[in-house]
């Protein structure tokens, strides 16, 4: 009777351990967001719009020129630099050995031939995936996750200021993200993030970083959150949300903060943010003067 039960538990399990790997297996053929959300731009042809003539506005390149080359790549920084932008934005995460990546997502499936989360791995064992979606990704095979160190050495090269999203769960390790920094020449660039208790953190490490609050809309409590932070404090806003009060981003504006919108990608948008005191402008495809 011992012999049949166990024979039994162990189909249940092999049943188990079969129905988990045909959800993985349907998740990245089927619901893989390269399919289901909305399509990577892949030509520039008929997307890179000119801005108009607004010689105080700062054109941030959003994930490097992502409408150009693979967004967070390598050579999305260096076409941003080529094409002469202010900033060019990154997202970044820690492996599992200690290194600053760069990937807007906390899995590997979107953008590459890899799946798991990008934080389960050390930078080693990610140099075996490659970039297989994005921006003309055709053009850069064997294309491989970006350091952050490298990104701002292109930074560098082309009088680029990076504008350092953290997208790294928690406020541990941020000390390393100031240090290298700090390093690389960048002790006064933008720091980003939707999680306000990180912004404190590295206002504890420094107080000459440009500390910039993530919010898809600005509200009273957002301007009031951020003024607790010494130094120079900005808000970044969606700036295509139908939330957004005009009447808030002008109070900010009116309270010395800075004022960043994303992402901007016509010349109406353009318009309406800068005629609403806006100078900072993160884009994918309008082309700075």
């Amino acid at each position: 009777m011992k012999k049949v039960t166990k024979i039994v538990l162990s189909c249940i399990a092999a049943f188990f351990l079969l129905l988990v790997i045909l959800f993985a297996i349907a998740w990245k053929v089927y619901l893989n967001p390269r399919v289901v959300a909305k399509p990577t731009i892949q030509s520039t042809q008929s997307t890179l719009v000119q801005s108009g003539d607004y010689p105080d506005v700062k054109y941030i390149a959003h994930r490097g020129f992502s409408a150009v080359a693979p967004e967070n790549t390598l050579p999305a920084v260096i076409e941003a630099g080529k094409a002469g932008f202010y900033g060019a934005e990154c997202d970044v995460y820690r492996t599992k050995d200690g290194k600053w990546v760069i990937m807007h997502d906390p899995y590997l499936f979107r953008m590459t031939d890899g799946f798991w989360k990008i934080t389960n791995y050390t930078y080693d064992e990610l140099l075996q995936f490659n970039y297989d979606n994005g921006a003309n990704y055709e053009n850069y095979p064997n294309l491989k996750i970006t350091l952050l160190s490298d990104w701002l050495d292109e930074c560098k090269k082309y009088n680029l200021t990076p504008c350092v999203e953290i997208k790294n769960p928690g406020t541990d390790h941020l000390d390393e993200l100031v240090l290298m920094l700090n390093q690389k020449g960048f002790g006064s660039c933008p720091i980003l993030s939707f999680k306000f208790e990180q912004l404190q953190e590295i206002r504890k490490y420094s107080n000459q970083f440009k500390i910039w609050y993530l919010v898809h809309h600005i509200e009273q409590d957002d301007i009031d959150l951020v003024k607790t932070l010494k130094g120079t404090v900005g808000i970044d806003f969606n700036g295509n949300s139908k939330k957004n009060d005009m009447e808030a981003i002008a109070r900010a504006n009116a309270e010395g903060v800075e004022l960043g919108a994303w992402t901007i990608d016509t010349i109406e948008s353009l318009d309406k943010m800068i005629s609403n005191g806006v100078k900072y402008i993160t884009t994918n495809t309008i082309l700075p003067e």
